[in-house]
């Protein structure tokens, strides 16, 4: 109805604008206009998509509405998985520094001076008897470690000395003495009772809470020997007393170094998701981002690499590498960033492949080396947090679990009857179909508690025995997808719904139990989920349209723009006249309620029913049809105040009353029409100024 009422209600505001301009003196003017012709059939009454023709021209209305959907976001949730680390320097190894020096026995030679020196000297390349000898000094030595750092205080570490004896004879009571060049610390001071001649001397010492140069100053302050005990030993003054100096284990509390490459954070493990119930073996994702945040004061670059190598897009694994620049003095560099991992499939059966929920990752922080020094302290750190966030699969397969929900009591508007303001509709028959979709590679399985319909204050229960037990819904089959589904057929035969539907509701209020799984892992994990996969429960009704009606109310509201408000002013009177043709097996009553701009309240009525009908067209032929029209004149007369009220108006309220006035129940053919000629006839005063 509301389409024809749209262009009746349009006419008439286009001939109540009509404005012409005159000079005084001022006349009234009665005039006639034709405003339209046109024809209504069922299509304009109700949507097409609603109506379907029979074979025998009835027509029935079909309406399907989704009442339940369980989908990716209820039956599957991936949780964020988030790890946070904090390196310090404490942390960061010196690695193993190893520093030579040989003093020669030409070097103890000179330093010794004659008469023993020279002997010493002239009998190189020669067999000499050494005579015992005490108190030789080899000088101090200046050893250079700036290659590996300018200066080091160690939180902790080893020191480790070894003296090999090259000289032919035993050495004893041998004082050595290590200290800083610059500040002439000590850092290490021993004495050594005997050194056997080809043998070493090895001793370890601690280098906690001690700071080392770069450069270093060993000193042999005495050594003495019992000589060759009267044998002719080989002289050669390139002999040497061999130091080795071996730092290993070193812990800085700080220190200006050329660092070893190593690994600041190094994780490789298995990340387990916490989903309740199933065990997923892979999943593709359509969303997700890896989240990864770096904060370093060290001064010195920082390289990152995360990988997840079984996540893989175009046959390559997940892999982010990046660079942190080195920090200035006492600041902090940063990194922060989002990498979009959308279209990976990622396995998740973990490192070994027997695990479920679990991809296995590796993140590495490390610092490579350069050659360069850098300076560092104990409190330089690295922090890093990282992880897989925000994760919708596009695809799942596994074991999906077996879940339970408690669906309601949940009401949806049911706005098949959306235009029916009141009245009574009784139906010779309808029929509904409760349809159950499963697009998921999981069987399933809904017990209906209860489907009820409400148009306030009526509510009416939907009752059958085919609602009393659990439905059993089969799961989907992939490649390609095919729903599996299963459905219900309520009629009057087997429920009460052509009596629940008398009440033409405005909602349906349902509560289910879902089960997903009811029979447990019966795919051995071979279930699946796409994103787009549901359990859904269909309504579907399907309506002949044979019934009767008793003061049916269709109604809707209506835009007005008008202006041109001196023309309406000297509008004196104005009569609607609507000449029908009916073929419809219904009475039509129409009235229009104006409703005020500001307030929407209603402030005056157009047409008023009853009088205002368009008569039901009753000549029905033997087979049941109507096939010649009945004729009706309707008339709507507007007085002034009407006039005058329109401006007060932008919407109209039409109702439409239709009412079946038989005692049997009529069915309506799709070649049923309703042809209106529509007429305005109205006086109009014209002033002259």
């Amino acid at each position: 109805m509301s389409k024809f009422l749209n262009i009746a209600l349009i006419s008439l505001l286009v001939v109540l604008a009509i404005a012409c301009k005159r000079e005084d003196p001022a006349w009234n003017s009665d005039l006639s206009a034709p405003l339209l012709k046109g024809q209504l059939t069922i299509y304009d009454l109700i949507s097409d998509s609603l109506i379907v023709a029979n074979s025998d021209s009835s027509v029935t209305f079909v309406y399907n509405k989704k009442i339940y959907s369980a989908g990716l976001d209820t039956l599957l949730q991936i949780p964020d998985t988030t790890l946070p680390k904090t390196v310090t320097l404490s942390s960061i190894s010196l690695g193993t520094r190893v520093i030579s020096q040989d003093i020669t026995l030409g070097q103890v030679a000179r330093g010794a001076g004659p008469p023993f020196g020279s002997v010493i000297l002239s009998s190189h390349g020669q067999n000499f008897v050494l005579p015992p000898f005490d108190n030789l000094s080899a000088g101090a030595v200046e050893v250079d470690a700036n290659s590996l750092f300018q200066t080091a205080t160690f939180k902790s570490g080893n020191l480790e000395l070894k003296i090999k004896n090259g000289f032919p004879v035993d050495i004893e009571e041998v004082h050595l003495t290590l200290s800083n060049k610059t500040s002439g610390t000590i850092v290490i001071q021993d004495t050594i009772p005997l050194i056997v001649s080809g043998q070493e001397f090895v001793e370890n010492y601690p280098l906690a809470g001690k700071t080392v140069e770069g450069t270093l100053i060993a000193a042999i302050t005495n050594i003495n020997s019992p000589g060759s005990n009267g044998n002719p030993v080989p002289i050669d003054t390139n002999d040497a007393l061999e130091i080795t100096l071996t730092a290993s284990a070193l812990q800085v509390q700080s220190a200006t170094a050329i660092f070893p490459a190593q690994n600041l954070v190094d994780t490789k493990e298995d990340i387990a998701y916490d989903i309740p119930d199933a065990e997923l073996t892979s999943m593709i994702l359509a969303e997700g981002t890896i989240k990864m945040t770096v904060a370093s004061t060290i001064q010195d670059s920082v390289y990152i690499n995360y990988e997840i190598p079984e996540a893989k897009k175009g046959g390559r694994s997940l892999v982010i590498r990046r660079v942190i620049p080195p920090a200035p003095a006492g600041d902090t560099v940063y990194l922060s960033e989002d990498v979009d991992v959308r279209g990976y499939r990622v396995d998740l059966r973990g490192q070994d492949g027997t695990k479920y929920n679990t991809f296995y990752n590796t993140f590495v922080v490390s610092i490579d080396s350069t050659g360069k020094l850098a300076s560092l302290s104990l409190d330089d750190s690295i922090y890093v947090f990282y992880g897989l966030v925000n994760v919708v699969p596009e695809y799942v397969e596994g074991y999906l679990g077996q879940k339970q929900f408690e669906v309601g009591p949940e009401q949806i508007k049911f706005d098949f009857f959306d235009q029916v303001a009141s009245g009574q509709l009784e139906f010779e028959d309808v029929h509904m179909e409760l349809q159950f979709d499963n697009t998921v590679g999981a069987d399933g399985e809904i017990q209906v508690n209860t489907v009820s319909f409400q148009n306030p204050p009526s509510t009416s229960l939907l009752q059958s025995p085919l609602l009393e037990s659990p439905i059993n819904i089969p799961r989907a089959t992939d490649g390609p997808l095919e729903a599996g589904n299963k459905t219900l057929e309520l009629s009057k035969s087997n429920s009460n719904l052509p009596e629940a539907l008398k009440i033409i509701p405005k909602e349906v209020t349902y509560s289910l139990d879902v089960e997903l799984n009811p029979n447990g892992n019966v795919s051995g994990h071979k279930d699946f989920l796409y994103r787009t996969s549901e359990i859904a429960v269909i309504m579907g009704l399907q309506i002949p349209l044979d019934y009767s009606a008793t003061r049916l109310t269709l109604q809707d509201t209506l835009e007005l723009n008008l202006t041109e408000e001196e023309a309406i002013g000297n509008i004196q009177e104005a009569t609607l006249n609507l000449e029908a043709e009916n073929m419809f097996p219904m009475d039509i009553g129409l009235t229009f309620y104006l409703l005020e701009s500001f307030t929407g309240q209603v402030i005056d009525s157009i047409f008023t029913a009853p009088g205002n009908v368009i008569n039901a067209a009753t000549n029905f032929q033997p087979d049941g049809k109507i096939r010649n029209p009945v004729q009706t004149m309707v008339q709507a007369k507007l007085d002034q105040a009407q006039i005058m009220n329109l401006q007060r108006s932008d919407k109209v309220l039409v109702k439409a009353i239709l009412h079946t006035p038989f005692s049997n129940k009529v069915k309506v053919y799709d070649h049923y029409t309703l042809d209106m000629i529509l007429t305005t006839d109205f006086t109009y005063r014209i002033v002259n100024k």
